[in-house]
């Protein structure tokens, strides 16, 4: 059996430690972080940049060190780290994904953000009564430092966006013993969302909408959409329709903002790959500002149509995982062990070094996988492939790929 591969982790995490030591202890504690580990982790942690992938250990290889070096050595300060984090993900082009969620709607949405970050663990949601828990399983690049620092992160991020002061709190820990990490937020579900278009004219709308495409599923688009379009509060209703599940010809409203009407101003279709994929009603009452408040949602409603033509299919597809998908692959195409675990990092937009060295063998070696699959999913390039498997579907074995 091929061993299991290491798990990765975006460069931001090592970035931001950087970031957080020398803003606090300046170059000198940057350079004595750089003494304190191992000569390959310090190279990684000098060297990393923000988009690439690296080994996870190495994230708490250096959140010891810090916690040792600066503080208790008892990982009492490695929450502050996260929320510094989380405080520069917010004034990055990232924050804009937060913002299309409430807190509470954000807890359910947890993987969307996770799997840009992590190579490994998946989140799973619930609610009950007053509270939204969020649980992240199968995280093998964790450890206790990793957790507290995710802890924090989180923490300062319901800080930030909930309206009305909200704890979040850390109830159970896989590092402690449990099967999962649980965070809880005692919040009810707020269908509210972040954004306010009370200053539309400085809108970052490009951005915005690059964030909605990173979303994976009809139901997370669907929610930021209605998000957006709630924020023009006062004096303004409006309708979203979609395909429905039984009839994709057909639309029907899942969501309404405002009070309901029998006809609506303005209407918006949306259409993407050579098909009507929603449909916005609306009508402004609130003539203060309603020119660029149109505009702003003229602005975006292509994003709109974007972001839910990704998305091949709806319903229980929403609660299939990519391992899920790339395992579903692997038995359709017939890969072998190796293949797999080449598709696994492909589909996670790895490049051939990065496969290479997360596999240890050779480029060329995964070079020649990578041909192999595109010859068994009939593909040419890797965009292909990584769209035919983020559209299969486990389980329907008589589905042509």
């Amino acid at each position: 059996m091929a061993a299991r591969s290491p798990a990765l982790i975006r460069g931001n995490a090592l970035v931001n430690i950087r970031s957080f030591v020398h803003e606090r202890h300046g170059a000198a504690g940057l350079d004595r972080l750089s003494v304190a580990l191992e000569p390959k982790t310090a190279m990684t942690v000098a060297i990393a940049r923000w988009s690439e992938w690296y080994p996870a250990h190495t994230q708490t290889e250096a959140l010891v060190a810090c916690d040792r070096l600066f503080a208790h050595g008892d990982l009492s300060s490695i929450p502050a780290i996260g929320a510094h984090q989380c405080a520069r993900d917010l004034a990055s082009p990232l924050g804009w994904l937060f913002r299309l969620f409430a807190p509470a709607r954000l807890t359910q949405h947890m993987d969307v953000v996770w799997r840009r970050f992590h190579s490994s663990g998946y989140w799973t949601s619930d609610t009950s009564g007053d509270f939204v828990s969020a649980s992240l399983h199968e995280w093998s690049g964790g450890s206790l430092a990793a957790c507290s620092v995710l802890h924090g992160y989180l923490a300062h991020l319901v800080k930030e966006l909930a309206r009305n002061p909200v704890e979040l709190r850390h109830t159970r820990c896989a590092f402690r013993g449990a099967a999962a990490c649980e965070f809880r937020l005692g919040v009810p579900v707020d269908t509210l969302g972040i954004l306010s278009f009370d200053d539309v004219e400085t809108l970052d709308i490009p951005t915005i909408g690059r964030e909605l495409v990173q979303l994976d599923s009809r139901k997370a688009i669907s929610e930021a959409i209605v998000a957006i379009l709630r924020s023009q509060a006062i004096g303004f209703d409006a309708v979203l329709s979609l395909p429905s599940l039984d009839d994709e010809q057909s639309l029907s409203v899942v969501a309404s903002i405002g009070r309901p009407r029998t006809q609506y101003e303005h209407q918006w279709l949306l259409e993407g790959r050579g098909r009507i994929v929603g449909r916005i009603d609306a009508q402004i009452d609130r003539r203060e500002r309603g020119d660029a408040r149109l505009r702003a949602i003229n602005e975006l409603v292509p994003w709109f149509a974007m972001a839910l033509a990704s998305v091949e299919r709806v319903g229980v597809d929403e609660l299939v995982t990519m391992d899920d998908r790339v395992r579903s692959a692997s038995q359709r195409w017939a890969l072998t062990d190796r293949q797999r675990e080449v598709l696994a990092l492909l589909v996670l937009g790895r490049s051939n070094r990065q496969i290479s060295l997360a596999l240890d063998c050779a480029e060329g070696t995964v070079e020649v996988h990578v041909k192999a699959l595109f010859k068994k999913a009939s593909v040419s390039g890797r965009t292909e492939l990584t769209a035919k498997v983020a559209a299969l579907v486990p389980g329907r074995v008589h589905e042509s790929t």
